[in-house]
């Protein structure tokens, strides 16, 4: 009968083992303050998943302990641009690693192939996975509608950081080529990169058509009572990676849409918003707060309620109202910003 018992407990585990590996999983160390929600961010994938994956029956992990991390990129969000399986069209959400690693290649290659000078790629862009490489779709922004390599066309979920890193540069750099006073961008607005510093396309003036759309939608009033009643309308509204839609929001994604109940709003990032806001020394209802969850700077937002709570999207209860006292997001908090 022990023989027995062991035997079963062998294939048991063998059924775990076979389980990770069927789901295409990889397999990660935790370290000291990781969470679910962190990993799971992380990795674009849902806590529910990764405790099915671990079979987990709660959300406590522990530190040197190993979790099986189920690769969600093969399963979704990775199609293809027409039929032509050495091309990719880049979603919201995706990274430069994450398209590598679901398509058996690498970083380098896509960036030589490409003709990226950095990291950064944005939603709708064509992205080569084979063949010669080449300059058409460089995502770092070197061609312009000009054929001056120093000018620069803004897309939708850019920042002045991103442009600055992708070309060589800085922020202050390019704000005092183009003499910005601060670090609100629009899509379409062409920048300076190099040359002689001016203020023919400062971000406040109005000089041109374009500008001046631009500022009418960043300066458009926003009426917070109908914010604030609009984001509750949406409570319990599951999470989706990316989800910008009754089916699903991020984070990013359930302000874009609570922002276009009253205005046309671009789609970005959470560090795309935190640049084009204005810093607030304290929160008022409707300004929007910010939190640093999987990585360095501003990854998650909500929107201040009032007596301390806020309204945003939970990775495993969907859109949620929570506390700034939270022990989770209370160390977590970055700040408020006020939509201008």
């Amino acid at each position: 009968m022990k023989k027995t018992a062991a035997a079963v407990a062998t294939m048991g585990l063998l059924g775990t083992v076979t389980f990770a590996t069927s789901a295409s999983a990889q397999t990660i160390t935790i370290h000291k303050g990781d969470t679910l929600w962190d990993i799971a961010q992380r990795y674009h994938t849902t806590i529910d998943h990764l405790k099915a994956v671990n079979h987990l029956n709660s959300d406590r992990i522990y530190a040197g302990h190993t979790l099986n991390v189920p690769d969600d990129n093969k399963t979704s969000g990775n199609s293809f641009a027409g039929t032509d399986s050495s091309t990719y069209t880049v979603k919201s959400g995706d990274t430069l690693w994450g398209i590598a690693k679901s398509h058996g290649t690498t970083v380098s290659a896509i960036k030589s192939l490409n003709g990226l000078k950095g990291d950064t790629i944005y939603a709708g862009q064509h992205l080569k996975l084979s063949g010669t490489s080449g300059h058409s779709d460089n995502s770092s922004g070197s061609s312009s509608s000009s054929s001056n390599a120093s000018t620069y066309t803004v897309k939708s979920g850019d920042t002045l950081w991103g442009i600055a890193k992708a070309h060589g540069t800085t922020v202050s750099q390019i704000k005092s080529l183009n003499g910005l006073k601060g670090d609100t961008i629009y899509v379409g607005q062409h920048l300076k990169l190099s040359g002689a510093a001016s203020h023919s396309n400062s971000s406040s003036s109005s000089s041109h058509s374009a500008s001046s759309h631009a500022h009418a939608e960043s300066s458009a009033s926003l009426n917070v009572d109908q914010l604030i009643s609009d984001a509750k309308a949406l409570m319990g509204t599951p999470y989706k990676w990316g989800g910008t839609s009754l089916s699903g929001f991020d984070c990013s994604g359930f302000i874009y849409y609570v922002l276009n109940e009253q205005m046309s709003y671009p789609r970005l990032t959470v560090a795309g918003y935190w640049d084009r806001m204005e810093s607030v020394s304290s929160p008022q209802r409707g300004d929007f707060v910010y939190f640093q969850t999987y990585k360095k700077g501003p990854s998650h937002m909500g929107i201040y309620l009032g007596n301390n709570q806020f309204i945003h999207v939970s990775s495993t209860r969907g859109v949620e109202i929570q506390s700034l006292s939270n022990p989770y997001w209370h160390p977590r908090y970055l700040g408020a910003k006020r939509f201008n």
